[in-house]
């Protein structure tokens, strides 16, 4: 037995698996027939999602939806970008972004009707959230 030779902590995931090897053979088949290798390779992205142990799930979840969100939009083409209720100017490429974002645009200055956030000024690149969270605007 793996555990009494190595020890428990040296059990993880893999180790566990191969006691179920034969039995999924017998249903599955082939072993090259079922491979989990897609699954485990999409592992990588996941953990990177997740910031700290606790909550893991939800972590990743809130990553992805934010990935969703700003693979979603598709801001105009123009140095600054206009809208009825706000203006983006001063375009860059400079980042950060969340992981695998495929974002077009990047601006470092965003103008409301009664506000502006600036990234470059620390007292003008935080903002208040709908739920109150107080958060800091770096990109």
């Amino acid at each position: 037995k793996f555990s009494d030779i190595y020890g428990k902590e040296w059990v993880s995931h893999n180790v566990h698996s191969i006691q179920h090897l034969c039995d999924d053979y017998e249903q599955f088949g082939n072993l090259d027939n079922c491979s989990t290798f897609p699954f485990e390779n999409h592992m990588t992205i996941l953990k990177k999602y997740v910031r700290k142990s606790h909550q893991s799930l939800q972590q990743a979840v809130k990553r992805y939806s934010e990935q969703i969100s700003f693979n979603a939009s598709d801001l105009s083409s123009n140095y600054n970008f206009k809208h009825d209720d706000y203006v983006f100017k001063n375009r860059h490429t400079e980042g950060p972004l969340p992981i695998d974002v495929q974002i077009k645009y990047q601006y470092k200055y965003m103008l409301f009707k009664n506000s502006e956030i600036k990234t470059k000024n620390i007292a003008d690149c935080y903002v208040q959230t709908n739920d109150g969270e107080v958060v800091k605007v770096v990109n």
